[in-house]
């Protein structure tokens, strides 16, 4: 693993593949399409985007004007994703069991990234971390178990079984194609003309780049996100893009956290 992750790769051609020549790592091709896109095949023979510009962060103005457009039934799910910076299979894979100091407005997160997953498992290190007032209460009165999911009480009951797992995989997967489109149509719809550097992971580096912004300890937000030091540089820029006016719409957005005012 330690040699693969150092490996300086020559990658070969293999149809939609390329293959490293030295460890033999794989990863599908892509070919640009534009300067904004590139586009690539799965073995399957579906195409699939990758945005060329992976750091694409909303603006609060943009945000609140997407959420705005967004139906009721998906709004909580989204107000979720910025307010916390879940991935979206650990916000789909949220239950009330996660709920856990009603007084702190803790919430407690399981990394459920999907190559981290070994047949359905949760694999990874357990987040605690607080959340608005706001956001906490909606969940606690959700009408759902799972929050976003909307499975039949009958089902969640049954969730710990290898069967249960199971179904919520397969609704995990509905539900977190359903957001991207949902993603996807509000922004066309509200004119965001880049709307194709936009991907549900966005909201999530969007979190953190707020919270950088807004002077939160690095070593909070690392924690927060789940990442170590190194990638938390590698993956969130420079804090200038933003003016006082959009701070005091991220404390807006965000809620009641770390004492924000």
């Amino acid at each position: 693993m330690e040699f693969r992750k150092n490996c300086k790769h020559e990658w070969v051609e293999n149809n939609n593949h390329l293959v490293c020549s030295i460890c033999s790592k794989e990863k599908l091709k892509l070919s640009q399409i534009n300067k904004d896109l590139m586009q690539g095949i799965k073995n399957n023979g579906q195409k699939y985007s990758v945005r060329v510009d992976m750091n694409r962060y909303f603006y609060p103005h943009e945000w609140i004007k997407f959420y705005d457009s967004l139906n009721e039934n998906n709004k909580l799910l989204f107000q979720f994703l910025i307010c916390t910076g879940a991935r979206i299979e650990e916000a789909l894979c949220f239950s009330k069991e996660g709920l856990i100091d009603d007084e702190r407005k803790s919430i407690r997160l399981y990394v459920t990234k999907r190559k981290a997953r070994v047949e359905g498992e949760r694999m990874g290190k357990v987040r605690t971390f607080e959340i608005s007032t706001n956001l906490y209460n909606k969940l606690k009165t959700a009408p759902s178990t799972y929050n976003f999911i909307f499975i039949k009480p009958e089902s969640e009951i049954q969730m710990n079984t290898t069967e249960g797992r199971l179904l919520l995989k397969k609704y995990t997967k509905l539900k977190s194609s359903a957001a991207y489109m949902n993603l996807r149509n509000n922004l066309k719809y509200i004119n965001i003309t880049d709307y194709y550097n936009f991907g549900l992971h966005s909201i999530r580096k969007t979190h953190g780049m707020w919270l950088k912004t807004l002077d939160i300890d690095i070593v909070e937000i690392c924690k927060r996100l789940g990442h170590d030091y190194e990638t938390y540089l590698k993956h969130y820029g420079s804090p200038s893009l933003f003016q006082p006016s959009d701070k005091i719409l991220m404390i807006k957005i965000l809620g009641d956290i770390y004492g924000l005012k």
